[in-house]
């Protein structure tokens, strides 16, 4: 008998392979990597540095993590000028989203629009002399928006970017704003289990010093907590790059009935390796190092995203990028570390089936988020997004099983 179940075991096996071993999500730490930062919990002591020259024009602030860091900023700047007013990109990470309407209220918050296509921020006359104390653009496509129209702002506002999403590392400040935030999370560039970093104009020099001052206060993370972030990290590892364990997934999803999203949707939703609370903290000195270390090793990572980026789009027809890819039409290149595409709500049950019948991960958007008081036309374009199986550990047959998918359902 247990030869027969071990039969019926294998043939389910190789029934549910259908040419794709990836999920909608990242993580570009090894398991065994993941295990070295077993450095990082026994690390009690706080660093001895967190201000280094990143060039001859901005300062580098270490952080326990991006939002961490934007969070000290914002708070710091809102003691010294409550009514202070924000000008923002109208689509965000939802830390950053969150931190603006924690310390904002709805009509200190002015946001601009972006073009068809989201590659560019575009400014009514009606704002072009309106007052704006601080303005923060979010890249988000793989390469950076177009803020030529921002322009009008320069000397008169501060000028903030979040770049995690950004473009090429190497051109990370040639906009000249006065800050830029980094993430070093585990599926970003560079990529740590944890912290991040914010490069700051020398010419904000009361800043560098109040955000360090701040941040050396901060107690460190506890045992606990750095153990869980790493035990939630080393879950992930198996996850996200275990075929086997996705294969017995989609047997498990097969064999009950289930649907496949709905097992990838509540994995996301627990949020393992994620914490949008309790992140004020120091970072420790070992992390520190570790940012420092892996600064140099971007590079790789970087190119191995553009050009499977490229290869991707190299399979789309322009109409179907127009279409379901807008961010991806015009551009020559993207460092995009997922993979979104764009598909009418009215359309979503009918490209869940199709995938689920097929067993390919395929995810609502968990990502990107936009404001209260927003127009309803961006609310209705991230209701539209759906990511993907992601690239970063696709070869380049298993995006041709993708693209011949989406040549289907599309």
């Amino acid at each position: 008998m247990q030869y027969i179940y071990l039969v019926a075991l294998f043939f389910l096996y190789n029934y549910v392979k259908n040419g794709i071993y990836s999920v909608p999500g990242s993580i570009q730490i090894s398991f065994w990597r993941a295990i070295y930062y077993i450095y990082w919990v026994f690390c009690n002591k706080k660093p001895t540095n967190l201000v280094f020259d990143f060039n001859s024009n901005y300062k580098r602030i270490y952080g326990n993590s991006c939002r961490q860091l934007f969070e000290t900023y914002i708070s710091l700047k809102k003691k010294n000028n409550p009514d202070m007013t924000i000008g923002v990109t109208p689509i965000h990470h939802t830390s950053f989203r969150n931190i603006i309407e924690k310390y904002f209220d709805q009509n200190n918050i002015i946001i601009f629009d972006l073009d068809n296509e989201c590659n560019r921020v575009n400014v009514p006359d009606n704002l072009k002399n309106k007052k704006i104390d601080l303005i923060l653009v979010t890249h988000l496509w793989g390469y950076d928006l177009d803020m030529s129209e921002l322009d009008v702002f320069r000397n008169k506002a501060v000028f903030v970017e979040d770049k995690v999403i950004g473009g090429k590392y190497s051109d990370k400040t040639k906009t000249n704003a006065d800050l830029y935030f980094h993430s070093c999370g585990m599926d970003k560039r560079p990529a740590s289990i944890s912290g991040g970093y914010v490069d700051i104009n020398n010419d904000n020099i009361n800043d560098i010093i109040l955000m360090e001052n701040f941040i050396k206060k901060l107690p460190l993370n506890t045992f606990y907590e750095k153990l869980s972030k790493i035990s939630d990290i080393m879950l992930l590892n198996i996850i996200y790059n275990g075929s086997f364990l996705q294969q017995i997934i989609k047997i498990f999803c097969l064999l009950t009935n289930n649907n496949l999203s709905d097992i990838v949707h509540m994995i996301r939703k627990s949020k393992p390796g994620f914490s949008h609370g309790n992140f004020m903290k120091c970072p420790n000195q070992f992390m520190v190092n570790e940012i420092i270390r892996i600064d140099y090793k971007v590079f790789g990572t970087e190119e191995l995203f553009i050009s499977k980026n490229n290869y991707f789009k190299s399979k789309i027809t322009n109409y179907n990028l127009k279409k379901y890819f807008p961010w991806k039409l015009d551009i020559n290149y993207s460092t995009l570390p997922y993979n979104p595409i764009l598909v009418e709500k009215k359309n979503h049950n009918k490209f869940f089936k199709y995938f689920n019948t097929k067993l390919v991960p395929i995810l609502k958007n968990p990502t990107y988020v936009t404001f209260e008081n927003a127009s309803i036309k961006y609310k209705n374009f991230l209701d539209n997004i759906i990511y993907l199986p992601n690239l970063y550990k696709m070869n380049i047959r298993e995006i041709n099983n993708l693209t011949n998918y989406l040549e289907e359902i599309l």
